[in-house]
């Protein structure tokens, strides 16, 4: 008899904690039961979203493009220029997107007496992918459908005026077919970082509005 008493006493104390516990359970509201249900559902959701083992939306990657200035300004003369990119990556190295770009070209022109202006609008849109060849270094093509707007000049580069706005320069329009290649240099962090981008235009030629086969790009990306 004197073993079986400590022996009920010991349990008793072991077994008192879960009885507790079981009865804090117990005495949960309804309304409690059901915020502790959404809490573990957020917390889900939110695991689910930093999850980056996969799902399509970690996969996503964003490239925001500029020439050699994002804002420029030359005396009489103003431009500025965004070139957009939402890309996906198929695997850890390669990846692919659609990618467009817009700028928009202001410039004044005078010869002492009077003056004229010129407004011009770029855009282009297109697809690209990459290889990543190291951490910092991609190679990277994209195909665009481009249109550029420029003056109307002769071959001493006098500008015509708009026969129905005098105070305007008269503008052609021209549509090409680009075929980009070049390389791309990273640095910063795998979420956000910055890039030089190097592109020649494959399709380039003489006659063509662009000026230039080479393009140079500084940009910021993100999720790389």
């Amino acid at each position: 008899m004197r073993k079986i008493i400590p022996i009920f006493i010991f349990s008793c104390i072991c077994l008192s904690p879960q009885m507790g516990n079981a009865q804090i359970k117990q005495r949960k509201t309804p309304k409690e039961t059901e915020k502790t249900e959404e809490n573990s559902s957020k917390k889900a959701t939110a695991d689910d979203y930093f999850d980056e083992s996969g799902g399509f939306k970690h996969r996503l990657q964003y490239m925001f493009h500029t020439n050699q200035g994002i804002f420029q300004i030359f005396g009489s003369s103003f431009a500025l220029r965004l070139d957009p990119s939402v890309g996906y990556k198929i695997n850890k190295r390669v990846s692919a997107g659609l990618t467009g770009g817009i700028a928009y070209a202001y410039s004044r022109y005078s010869d002492g007496v009077s003056a004229a202006t010129m407004k011009a609008v770029d855009y282009s849109f297109g697809v690209y992918s990459r290889i990543k060849i190291f951490d910092a270094l991609y190679f990277h093509t994209d195909y665009k459908l481009a249109s550029y707007e420029r003056p109307q000049s002769d071959n001493r580069g006098n500008v015509f005026l708009d026969p129905l706005d005098p105070t305007r320069i008269k503008t052609q329009r021209q549509n090409n077919q680009e075929w980009n290649v070049g390389a791309a240099y990273r640095s910063g962090s795998p979420a956000w970082g910055y890039e030089l981008m190097l592109l020649y235009d494959v399709n380039y030629k003489a006659s063509n509005l662009k000026g230039s086969p080479l393009d140079l790009k500084i940009g910021l990306t993100y999720n790389f």
